[in-house]
């Protein structure tokens, strides 16, 4: 996580007429400290903090993304906010939330935003939260899942450094929007929850998905809950499109097993090719079976065939995304 003091900002703002002349700015960064697959913030943490008698400090609200607890936004403004966020939680199935407050109940800026997540998304999946905090002026981006793979420490300070130029002057909206923007930083048609692919490979899997005839998206997660993937999937499926034709393609890697689910019963050619790499997945191999989706669907597999995964993941998984698609 990193933040940047919008008092220190404004020193910055103030010099910038002669900052010409040493060519650099200066600023407080804290390097991202939440895990790269994010757990609940737990019963021991967040007892240690106060809270509202209710023992939340958000409540969530269906369609909601921006909480404006301080009502800084205008009505046209929260509008264009709202729809940004919600695109990134359809398009790139990014668990996605702003909140502006100036009472952090007596935590810090960092233990504030994570648990603000924790109590809109239990915790789960990939995402992002911006936290305006005038409270403290400490501002803070969280990010979990892939969203801290594809979001790199270099482009999170950059923005964050233009977004506290427009706090500084109360240009609110202009700043929520440059923070939320990095999510597209992540890739549309690979939502890797399990971190079964490398960056570069869900890159390359995302665009060639994206050169199908059909839209379609593919989901690698690791379900750790009671929710059938068929079910799973199809949650994922009304999230993403919402309507729209398109094919959701969940690749379990705890189970390992491709389900794919559309609109009414899959074509008997496209469930022929999800069913052979379902069994391709069953070998351990989810590149392999990612392969046989993208070449399925008409795209250009990827070279590669090694499907080693970066890091072993623990018996018991941190990512238990699958939870959070119970609407």
């Amino acid at each position: 996580m990193i933040f940047l003091k919008k008092f220190i900002s404004a020193g910055i703002l103030s010099a910038v007429a002669g900052a010409f002349l040493c060519g650099c700015t200066s600023g407080t960064h804290k390097i991202p400290s939440a895990p790269m697959f994010d757990e609940p913030v737990t019963s021991e943490q967040s007892s240690a903090v106060e809270v509202q008698s209710d023992g939340t400090i958000i409540e969530p609200q269906q369609g909601v993304f921006i909480y404006d607890k301080v009502a800084t936004l205008t009505n046209t403004e929260f509008d264009e906010c709202n729809r940004y966020a919600e695109m990134l939680y359809s398009k790139y199935l990014l668990n996605t939330a702003v909140v502006i407050t100036d009472n952090l109940q007596g935590m810090d800026a960092e233990s504030y935003a994570a648990l603000a997540y924790n109590e809109l998304y239990d915790g789960m999946g990939s995402g992002l939260l911006f936290l305006i905090n005038n409270a403290t002026q400490d501002d803070v981006l969280y990010k979990t899942g892939h969203c801290q793979r594809f979001i790199d420490e270099v482009s999170e300070r950059d923005e964050l450094y233009h977004a506290t130029k427009e706090l500084v002057v109360e240009n609110y909206k202009e700043a929520i929007l440059i923070m939320l923007k990095l999510g597209e930083k992540c890739p549309m048609n690979v939502v890797d929850n399990s971190n079964v692919f490398a960056e570069d490979t869900a890159e390359e899997f995302s665009a060639a998905l994206a050169d199908c005839a059909n839209s379609v998206t593919l989901v690698a997660t690791n379900n750790m809950s009671d929710i059938p993937n068929d079910e799973l999937a199809k949650n994922y499926y009304d999230r993403r499109f919402s309507g729209e034709a398109g094919y959701l393609v969940l690749l379990d890697k705890k189970a390992r097993s491709v389900t794919a689910v559309t609109q009414g019963e899959l074509p008997p050619e496209i469930a022929e090719f999800v069913s052979a790499a379902n069994q391709t997945a069953a070998n351990n191999d989810f590149i392999g079976a990612a392969n046989r989706i993208v070449s399925g669907f008409g795209g250009t597999p990827l070279t590669i065939f090694s499907s080693e995964p970066e890091t072993e993941v623990p018996s018991e998984d941190t990512d238990t995304s699958a939870d959070e698609e119970t609407e």
